[in-house]
């Protein structure tokens, strides 16, 4: 492959600081075997996939998945990295092994990696590498690098087609004047490992190791069937308004250019990165919520209840939801943000919202002797990480032991 056109950075480093002890030692032997980081423009690296234009939209295409709708079809949503539907085969652009990009909406410029067949559908465009097929380990650090150099530098009013991000530079590290795909390769094995160690690490300190079910996990279970079920659910569930179990609060405009950086979520209306919009500093003129007795809940544009894991602040259209009854468990605001999104489906267009609906807007959670059960809530999500937990330690467990040799030479 032949060397392109690039600048050095200053200082000859992507960064002051690695963030672990094996990338630290990773980037020390790269720059003793010659490494650096150049700056490179996106052009030179990447070309934007021609693809033929589909005749659908997606709001035609909802819930049809089946033997003739059967190719993911990427828009410029987030959800399932952007392949929110499916479209038939025939006439589409089959794409694989290459960068997808949201080039509209409020995830301009988000971009992933996609390993599996799909095709462009509207509002994005894929990109691949130039000079030769990439490994996956490859295309998920250049995915990294891009992503750094382009999200957030763009918005409603300024998209990033491709034509705006073309140009724009990107640092890459180099040995020798070439591109160090074998750096790339280890960085992102090295991180995975690093990963798996604190995943492997958390689910033994938190016990999630032990997902076998007990007695009185079925008997949740059970019970949580019988919620579902038009004869007993009258027994098990109540049906409450948001006034009777919250205080509401309405958030107001928090300017992001007038904010400083720290470690307070600012909570808006968007559905990615749990809500959270930007970290800023303490503000003198907002109220600060509890984590542990308040909810979010975007109620304009999009239609979305989250718990957060730390003290948070909302802006304009969202909704801080106060629970009466004072702090819950992380596991109860779990169970009781799944019982308000399942309302979402009365807010799917824009111009829909819950604004001047929400304080006798109701939805339903399981009763005990007439009360809400919060006990049940509480061990329902117990149960329910016991079986999800149980394919992620299985997996877990087979990654840790294909990446014990990276873990053992860094």
């Amino acid at each position: 492959m032949g060397s392109h056109s690039t600048t050095p950075t200053k200082g000859g480093r992507c960064c002051k600081k690695a963030i672990n002890p094996a990338l630290q030692k990773l980037d020390d032997d790269f720059i003793k075997a010659g490494g650096e980081w150049k700056k490179i423009a996106i052009e030179t690296l990447f070309e934007k996939i021609p693809t033929k234009k589909l005749p659908y939209k997606a709001r035609d295409l909802k819930n049809k998945h089946d033997e003739v709708y059967c190719l993911p079809a990427l828009t410029a949503g987030v959800e399932n990295q952007g392949l929110a539907y499916y479209v038939p085969v025939e006439n589409a652009t089959i794409l694989k092994n290459c960068i997808s990009v949201s080039a509209n909406g409020a995830n301009t410029g988000v971009m992933y990696y996609q390993s599996k067949e799909f095709t462009v559908l509207q509002d994005a465009y894929a990109i691949r590498f130039k000079e030769k097929e990439l490994s996956e380990l490859a295309y998920l650090y250049f995915v990294g690098v891009l992503q750094k150099a382009i999200r957030y530098r763009y918005n409603w009013s300024n998209k990033a087609g491709w034509e705006r991000i073309k140009s724009v530079e990107i640092t890459v590290p180099y040995v020798k004047n070439e591109l160090a795909f074998s750096y790339m390769e280890t960085y992102i094995k090295t991180l995975e490992a690093e990963r798996i160690e604190t995943l492997e690490a958390y689910l033994t300190v938190t016990g999630l190791k032990d997902y076998h079910l007990t007695e009185k996990d079925e008997k949740i279970l059970d019970k949580f069937v019988k919620l579902s079920d038009t004869k007993s659910r009258v027994e098990y569930l109540g049906t409450y308004a948001f006034k009777s179990i919250f205080n509401i609060y309405t958030g107001q405009d928090v300017i992001i250019g007038r904010t400083e950086k720290g470690n307070i979520p600012l909570v808006s209306h968007q559905h990615q990165n749990n809500g959270i919009s930007v970290y800023i500093k303490q503000l003198s003129n907002r109220q600060l919520f509890g984590y542990k007795e308040t909810l979010a809940l975007a109620d304009r544009g999009v239609f979305l209840a989250t718990t957060q894991a730390n003290d948070f602040y909302i802006g304009t259209r969202v909704k801080a939801l106060q629970f009466k009854d004072g702090d819950q468990t992380s596991e109860v605001r779990l169970f009781v943000t799944t019982a308000i999104n399942k309302l979402q489906i009365l807010f799917t267009e824009y111009s829909v919202n819950a604004t001047n609906k929400l304080p006798d807007l109701q939805f339903q959670l399981p009763v005990k002797n007439g009360e809400i059960d919060y006990t049940f809530m509480f061990d329902f999500i117990r149960v329910i990480e016991k079986l999800v937990i149980k394919d992620l330690v299985e997996w877990t467990d087979k990654k840790i032991e294909a990446t014990k040799e990276v873990v053992a030479s860094h």
